[in-house]
Formats: structure tokens, sequence, C-alpha cells
């Protein structure tokens, strides 16, 4: 119930590529996200008539979410990212629909704290080395939500570390793929 500060507010927009129906995020600058206020709120400005949804994710260090319970012998716990107005994933998302000249407001989220796990495991090392070449620009890896039929922007990051084992920490049950990432180069 309290106003969730500097969260990460993601709009998309369906379009058509070779035939399918797909999910596209709106540009909002070099990041492609908005931010909530000091009071929890956000607004999204110059959007043409059409349908949309909002994903909202909880506020980052680094790009990594972190934990809002982790108690030495207890589960971790973790504000995880929802789409509006109370869905995990994409496809339960609800459409916010926007007429010409229309402003819509009222379109109130509520993050949820769930159990949350960490997903690890290894790389190639070489992968993780700056000096190799091959990532030589912040690496990171993200395990975005999948269910084999929609691109789910969902996504969890992790640090991809110099032995090439990695960790996503505050990770929800469920099925994800797993890519390393470069900043310069997504």
């Amino acid at each position: 119930g309290e106003p969730l500060v500097d969260a990460w507010v993601r709009v998309m927009k369906p379009q058509w590529r070779h035939g399918r129906r797909i999910w596209t995020l709106l540009p909002a600058g070099a990041l492609d996200f908005h931010h909530t206020d000091d009071r929890g709120r956000y607004r999204i400005d110059d959007l043409e008539p059409g349908e949309y949804c909002i994903h909202i994710s909880p506020p980052r260090i680094d790009g990594i979410i972190r934990p809002v319970q982790d108690a030495p012998g207890g589960p971790e716990k973790a504000a995880i990212p929802v789409y509006y107005p109370h869905a995990a994933t994409l496809a339960e998302a609800s459409r916010v629909d926007v007429g010409p000249g229309q402003e819509v407001a009222g379109i109130d989220v509520q993050v949820p704290s769930e159990r949350t796990f960490h997903i690890r495991g290894p790389a190639d090392p070489k992968l993780a080395d700056p000096a190799a070449g091959v990532f030589n620009n912040s690496p990171y890896v993200v395990a975005r939500q999948d269910d084999g039929r929609i691109k789910d922007w969902a996504e969890f990051t992790g640090m991809l570390h110099a032995d090439g084992s990695f960790d996503i920490p505050c990770v929800p049950a469920g099925n994800y793929r797993v890519q390393i990432m470069r900043r310069s180069e997504p």
C-alpha cells in the first residue's frame, strides 16, 4: 500500500511483424522506461490512440532487483515485476485503450512481494574476461520469462562473474530463457 518510488514503468503496444502480432516497447529515451515519482505516480505523454500494456518493475540497484526479506534460514522475498492490473505475464495482462485526445487515469498497479529464488550456473570464463575482447563492456546475464509463445518483457538481471559463473537473484518461480548480454549491444 506504500508508494513505490523510482519503479520502472514500461509501455508496450502491438505491432504486426511477418504476419504475427507482437508487443513492442515504446521508446522512452535511451533506456525505454519511465520512473515513478516520490508519490509512486507516473505519466506517459504523447501516446497515439490505440491499445497498450503497462509493465511496472520495482526499483533496482545497479540494474538488479534486491530482496525485501532475506533473513538467514528464511525464504527470500522480493517485489516482483507486474503487468497492469496484477498479472505476472504479458499474456494475462489487461489492455489499456487510449482514444484520440484522451487522458486515461486510474491505471494503478500494486507490485507484489513473493518468494523468490536464484538462477545460477556456469558459463565459459572467456565470456566474462574483458581482456578476451568478447564482452568488454559490462557483461551481465538476464533471465526472461518464456512460455514458448510470446516474448515477455518481465526480465531479471544478474551478474556474470570473472570465473564465468552467474547469479540472477530475486526470480519468482517459472520458466526462463537465460542470456549473456553486454550493455553496449543488448
